[in-house]
């Protein structure tokens, strides 16, 4: 027996040896958990007849892993099994194989080309994340399940044949990958929210007569996309002027380029994101039969600078280039985040309103604004200084994250919550007041900030919870001490004032 395997009941719980060529041992039938995870001397693994099971994380972290040689026994890879194995060329699954887990080989950054064979019915979420050297992807009959992000950013697959055992393609399940062509087979029934948003070079979609649901995003933000079709048979989706329909909800999902906006009484929505990534958009009037429109509806119409809302709609109104919902106040879509109205009509500003730009030096929300929605301002490149309102109650998740110019935010007196990540990577803030009136900080709120100073002007009555709902109290007086609280690099906790 070799010393360096830990071997207990069947399971190789752990090997310590610093060999490049691992042949294991017979008679092991499961690779443990973690058990070579991040070593960096093995440069091949070698598994026996016999072995059914790798389970997570077994290989995770194994940066110089180049051969892997599984056995025609297995059946099971588990969650991060092979994750960030960078060096990992080529894989070949047995036929025996039924499960692929969730990130199982996310992150493998050489991987070439993977055919998962059809004894596998689900592939799990996040499975191949990322494996940007994938060329070549086959899919064999009997996979039944893509799951959410399964080959989300294979920016190098460039054919997608779906095979017609698949019923369900998960959310972002092949988001930026390089596929020019696409037919969803007939047995398809769903296709999830952004699944295949942003692949750029799409330009023709054919949907079978099978598919009930579309996720909004679907194909979103494919600035080639040239044509949709869908089988004449299909009862729920019809295409009308370049406008995918979802006729039995009156639902525009998506419009490419060339669309003519349907006036036939068959479409009365926007979904989000129906018209985001089109970039020869530079004018746009809301029809006076659109009752509802989503978020990030014009998200990356980077040529806008015009929108307007017809004076016969019920719904919305239109005033400096923005387009606002009348009964909520929501700012749903708009130019310039400089010319946001200041006359009190708009109360929310909806995530993805204004496209990313670089030039938005400079954010002065006026006063009304009850909240900022979640991703509002996300990733504004340029952006340095932001003077919120005191009629603002409300920072919602990921608002301002990874801006990272931003050096100054002025807080209003009526602030009560700042949502999950709301300021995360923001690299040049270095300090922050808060006001009084201030009551949660969810988590990541200031992650990986260079926070030096954070003043609470209410520093009383402070709990800190952690992941697992535990409470601590905290003090919170001292401004470089909460500063550090709340920019600890492993920080998972939130924060509520009681």
């Amino acid at each position: 027996m070799n010393r360096d395997f830990d071997i207990e009941n069947g399971t190789l719980d752990y090997y310590s040896g610093n060999a490049e060529v691992v042949r294991v041992t017979d008679g092991v039938a499961a690779i443990g958990e973690n058990s070579f995870i991040n070593n960096q001397t093995l440069t091949e693994i070698i598994l026996p007849e016999g072995v059914t099971e790798i389970q997570d994380s077994a290989f995770a972290g194994c940066k110089n892993l180049k051969t892997v040689s599984l056995p025609s026994t297995l059946e099971t890879i588990g969650t991060e099994a092979f994750y960030g194995c960078e060096n990992l060329k080529e894989i070949t699954f047995p036929s025996s194989l039924k499960a692929i887990g969730e990130s199982a080989f996310a992150y493998c950054a050489s991987l070439g080309a993977v055919s998962v064979p059809g004894s596998v019915r689900t592939i799990g979420e996040h499975a191949f994340e990322s494996c940007s050297e994938i060329v070549e992807l086959t899919l064999g009959e009997g996979v039944e399940k893509i799951g959410c992000d399964a080959f989300c950013e294979c920016v190098k697959i460039s054919e997608l044949n779906i095979p017609e055992s698949v019923t369900h393609i998960d959310k972002g399940a092949f988001c930026a990958c390089g596929i020019s062509d696409l037919a969803i087979p007939d047995n398809v029934i769903s296709i999830g929210k952004d699944a295949f948003h942003n692949c750029e070079r799409l330009k023709h979609i054919t949907i079978g007569k099978g598919t009930k649901e579309i996720g909004d995003g679907a194909f979103g933000h494919c600035p080639q996309l040239e044509k949709i079709e869908t089988d004449k048979d299909n009862g729920v989706f019809v295409v009308k002027g370049n406008c995918l329909i979802d006729a039995e909800n009156k639902i525009l999902k998506q419009a490419v380029t060339g669309y003519d906006i349907p006036c036939d009484g068959s479409v009365a929505t926007f979904a989000d994101g129906a018209f985001g990534g089109i970039k020869s958009i530079t004018s746009f009037e809301v029809p006076a039969f659109i009752e509802k429109i989503g978020d990030y509806v014009f998200s990356d119409c980077e040529r806008l600078k015009r929108l307007t809302v017809n004076r016969n709609n019920k719904y919305f109104t239109a005033q400096n280039n923005c387009v606002i919902e009348t009964a909520t106040g929501t700012l749903i879509a708009g130019c310039d985040p400089s010319e946001i109205p200041s006359d009190g009509s708009v109360k929310i500003i909806s995530g993805g309103a204004f496209s990313v730009s670089e030039d938005v030096y400079s954010l002065n929300i006026p006063d009304g604004v009850e909240k900022i929605s979640e991703f509002a301002f996300a990733t504004f490149p340029s952006l340095r200084a932001v003077k919120l309102p005191d009629s603002l109650a409300e920072i919602g998740d990921s608002a301002f994250l990874n801006c990272e110019r931003l050096e100054s935010v002025t807080f209003g007196s009526g602030l009560t919550r700042i949502g999950g990540w709301a300021f995360s990577s923001c690299k040049k803030l270095t300090q922050v007041e808060f006001p009084e009136s201030l009551r949660v900080i969810e988590e990541y709120a200031f992650y990986e900030n260079p926070l030096v100073t954070a003043k609470f002007r209410s520093p009383k009555n402070w709990f800190m919870k952690d992941w697992r709902e535990n409470e601590t109290k905290v003090k919170l007086k001292n401004a470089k001490k909460a500063a550090a609280l709340l920019t600890d690099k492993n920080n998972t906790y939130s924060f509520r004032r009681k």
